[in-house]
């Protein structure tokens, strides 16, 4: 989630650096961007100035949802993991340089929003204000309580997302990878889990009490890190 109070540069340079880190695979990192309109496009620009491919052109976009998602619904497994530019050549779709994401702008029911793609493709959807914003962000997490992030100076912002999204992790103005270990926020002070496995008991859900721990990581400020609920 971004919203308009959100420092957009550190913004994209967060969701960036994450979203691209080990091209996606892991099930914490950023699968979608729900972003207000008033910084969306500002938002967009700035992370393809980093390093990600746009596609603007809708059947490309179509053609790249029916190509990486299987019948099943689920990611076809020969795109999992792999670069960007091993997608986009498979598709079809031109390029230019050595993307490591791919982008598109779309509303909040394409297939590419609703699953989780495990691999660099990383959609952004627009809407009109903060609350639109959070409650697209929980209509596509889809209840599953994994993982969530804001980019907000907005402190009742952050709290209400916070609260609402009610998951394992949760990140505020940082990338989610802060929360597993990369980088000296994370829960596991800097021995990288990248996997939370919350309903096997190896990860978030211990064998010693059967609770689950919520983590809050803010690099810019704090880090919760012991909140057992």
């Amino acid at each position: 989630m971004v919203d308009a109070t959100a420092d957009i540069d550190l913004a994209a340079h967060n969701l960036f650096t994450s979203a691209k880190f080990d091209n996606e695979i892991l099930c914490t990192s950023e699968k979608e961007i729900i972003a207000e309109n008033s910084i969306k496009d500002e938002l967009l620009q700035k992370i393809v100035a980093k390093g990600a491919a746009l596609v603007t052109d809708p059947k490309d976009i179509q053609h790249l949802a029916d190509m990486t998602i299987s019948a099943n619904g689920a990611p076809d497994r020969k795109y999992v993991g792999k670069d960007a530019t091993v997608i986009l050549d498979a598709a079809g779709i031109s390029y230019t340089g050595d993307p490591k994401l791919i982008m598109m702008d779309v509303d909040k029911d394409n297939p590419l929003v609703k699953t989780e793609m495990l691999m660099p493709i990383l959609p952004i959807v627009g809407c009109p204000d903060f609350d639109a914003v959070l409650a697209t962000a929980i209509e596509v997490e889809g209840g599953n309580h994994h993982t969530a992030s804001i980019h907000s100076n907005n402190i009742q912002h952050i709290n209400k997302a916070a609260h609402r999204m009610n998951t394992s992790i949760f990140v505020a103005n940082g990338p989610t990878f802060a929360a597993t270990g990369v980088g000296d926020n994370g829960y596991y002070s800097g021995a990288a889990a990248l996997t939370i496995a919350t309903p096997t008991g190896e990860g978030t859900t211990t064998t010693k009490t059967f609770t689950r721990r919520r983590r809050f990581n803010c690099p810019q400020g704090f880090s919760l890190r012991s909140w057992e609920v």
